[in-house]
């Protein structure tokens, strides 16, 4: 049996800020085929500590799991 791709995906994301002035919800989706296993990843950080503190734990969390 031959080996078949799963990129057959489509992805969304949707964000309310309610009331607050900025959005501070980060999202994150990632793709990637690493010899022969492809994957995909797909978070939400919540902004309860501000958007810097949802952008941080996006990339600090994105690349520990990179490093797996």
């Amino acid at each position: 049996m031959s080996k078949t791709t799963c990129w057959n995906l489509r992805v969304s994301a949707e964000a309310n800020q309610g009331g607050r002035k900025y959005m501070e919800d980060v999202t994150a989706v990632h793709f990637e085929r690493v010899n022969s296993v492809e994957f995909a990843s797909f978070a939400i950080f919540d902004g309860h500590g501000g958007r810097e503190a949802s952008h941080f734990a996006k990339v600090s969390v994105s690349r520990f799991c990179l490093l797996i």
